[in-house]
């Protein structure tokens, strides 16, 4: 089996580095959002803005 370059090497470390981040940021948004009273899963990818505020949205027309 051939040695990983330094560059292959150096590419991977950068994607685990950009996943860790993504992770990161997910979960900090979610915990921000709850103190807010806004629940958000961290591991949801797949919700929109527009799903969040049609969710928690207050009728402030009457």
């Amino acid at each position: 089996m051939p040695a990983k370059s330094t560059e292959q090497t150096s590419m991977l470390n950068h994607s685990d580095a950009y996943q860790r981040f993504e992770e990161t940021k997910r979960k900090n948004f979610s915990n921000s959002s709850r103190l807010e009273g806004i629940r958000l899963s961290a591991d949801k990818a797949d919700v929109t803005l527009e799903a969040v505020l049609k969710r928690y949205q207050t009728n402030v027309n009457g």
